[in-house]
């Protein structure tokens, strides 16, 4: 997650727990352009639901039935805290000189500041990688209730609730139909409504197709 340079916009990338930034627009209220809404809701209301019922869930971690992520992996994260670098979100604690550590002092960004809730290791990984490509968006609301605390505390530092907004990293259409959804929005979806339900809007479209993170 991370603010932009003069903006109040707060962004998701594709790396799940860890941040990233973007920019982008808002569809119009046809109802064409409404059909994926309806159709996140069926999934979320409906499919998984049912889904949970003929396949209980496994702890992303271990393995283990009945939940995603089982209480002795949750307690294996491995949570970043205040002492990160507020411009790059490099885990710390770092000294700063004129608000960079060591990490970003010579990186022009085009960003704020960053933030991550968790180290990108271990159980932390495996959820990111089994959110993005094994086909589990219902771990998107697990992650968004993990990160939380991170997410809500750095989208306060921009501003206030009524002044943020709160984007996502686009998925390529080709990528879109291969997953069945973009996880950075359903991440970002799901931060939102858990941090007051914070505006958001899908900005930008990607229009060519790169290489995955």
């Amino acid at each position: 997650m991370a603010g932009t340079e003069g903006g109040r916009l707060v962004s998701l990338g594709e790396t799940g727990l860890e941040g990233s930034v973007t920019a982008g627009i808002e569809g119009s209220d046809a109802w064409w352009r409404r059909m994926p809404r309806f159709a996140r809701w069926c999934r979320e209301s409906f499919a998984e639901p049912l889904l949970s019922v003929l396949f209980p869930p496994r702890c992303v971690g271990c393995g283990d039935f009945e939940s995603h992520l089982c209480d002795a992996c949750r307690a294996t994260l491995s949570e970043i805290g205040e002492g990160s670098c507020p411009r790059c979100g490099e885990p710390g604690p770092r000294a700063l000189v004129a608000g960079r550590c060591s990490h970003c002092m010579s990186t022009e960004m085009s960003y704020a500041g960053a933030r991550s809730a968790f180290r990108h290791q271990g159980v932390a990984r495996r959820l990111v990688t089994e959110f993005k490509f094994g086909g589990q968006p219902v771990l998107g609301r697990l992650m968004a209730d993990l990160a939380r605390p991170a997410f809500a505390g750095q989208a306060l530092s921009i501003g206030l609730p009524h002044e943020l907004l709160v984007t996502w990293v686009p998925s390529h259409r080709a990528v879109q139909r291969q997953r069945g959804y973009n996880q950075a929005e359903v991440l970002a979806r799901a931060l939102a409504a858990r941090a007051g339900q914070l505006p958001i809007a899908g900005l930008v479209r990607k229009a060519m197709l790169t290489r995955h993170q």
